[in-house]
């Protein structure tokens, strides 16, 4: 199974959709965990925040096979999108409070 992951997170680096149609998964492990929730059909998005894997959104169909069309993939490649873009921003954001925080401190002590 721990090939599966590998190859799970090596397509999630390339900051590219990764689908995935359960049937065609051979590791048995891998197979039936994803089998027990029914899951048929594994659309991943991967959130990158720098050029880091932080994360991923994923969708799955539970009743059937099936081949994401180009606009869905686009409309979800622009929500994940979306999430690294706020990430990103937040961070920035405590970035900036924390220095804020200090040259306050700082002044004060002046």
């Amino acid at each position: 199974m721990i090939s599966y992951y590998l190859l799970f997170y090596n397509e999630l680096l390339k900051n590219k959709p990764f689908v995935w149609q359960v049937n065609n998964i051979t590791d048995i492990e891998f197979k039936n965990n994803l089998g027990e929730i029914h899951t048929k059909t594994i659309l991943i998005f991967p959130i990158l925040n720098k050029d880091v894997l932080t994360g991923f959104i994923g969708f799955d169909d539970c009743e059937i096979e099936r081949n994401f069309s180009l606009e869905e993939i686009n409309t979800l490649q622009i929500l994940a999108n979306n999430l690294s873009s706020t990430i990103i921003r937040m961070e920035n954001e405590l970035v900036l409070k924390e220095s804020e925080e200090k040259f306050k401190l700082l002044a004060n002590n002046m």
